[in-house]
């Protein structure tokens, strides 16, 4: 999370290099629904604060909805084997996300991505896809930039952001069976 030059949230999710099977062993589909609803209320109370946050007593400002940019690098085959992951997740934010996003950006959506959203585009309400700017990966990103600011984009797109997480969009391993027990019992890095 963070705020992007017009000071709306913008989140930054690494769909690419996501392991939602393994995400769904772990933890299981509630458990991941449930995680979805969380962020997109944080995304909300973001927003909230920040419109808090530069409003005055002379005028108040509401600071409505944010930008997502979902990043497709890694993307690949195993991806379709998940749309019915995405689809239970997407049928929870459909009530909820609409009217939070004020833009999605998908980036260096490889050429297999187009069978995936011809898939799950059909469990998406038409106001989120309305708000949807796909982007290939010999794309020109200019459309991002011009909408959240070069110094709000991570560097990894060119901008002058430092993403503290960055690895989740760069990691390219997938999550080893038992990661979330050995995590709960106290050794993340696989100590128990």
């Amino acid at each position: 999370f963070g705020t992007c030059r017009s000071g709306v949230p913008i989140t930054f999710v690494g769909l690419g290099r996501m392991d939602l099977t393994g995400i769904q062993r772990e933890i299981g589909l509630d458990r991941l629904e449930q995680k979805m609803v969380m962020q997109n209320d944080a995304f909300i109370d973001l927003a909230r604060r920040e419109g808090l946050r530069r409003s005055s007593p002379e005028e108040c400002v509401v600071a409505h909805g944010g930008v997502f940019v979902i990043d497709c690098d890694g993307f690949g085959r195993r991806h379709l084997g998940e749309v019915r992951i995405f689809k239970r997740c997407a049928a929870a934010l459909k009530v909820l996300h609409p009217e939070r996003q004020r833009k999605t950006f998908i980036v260096r959506a490889p050429r297999v991505f187009a069978v995936f959203w011809k898939i799950v585009r059909v469990f998406l309400d038409e106001r989120i896809i309305s708000k949807i700017s796909i982007l290939g990966v010999n794309d020109d990103l200019t459309p991002l930039v011009d909408e959240v600011g070069a110094d709000y984009l991570p560097s990894l797109f060119g901008g002058g952001y430092d993403l503290k997480c960055s690895s989740l969009l760069t990691d390219p391993r997938l999550i080893d069976e038992g990661a979330f027990r050995r995590f709960e019992a106290g050794g993340a890095g696989g100590e128990t």
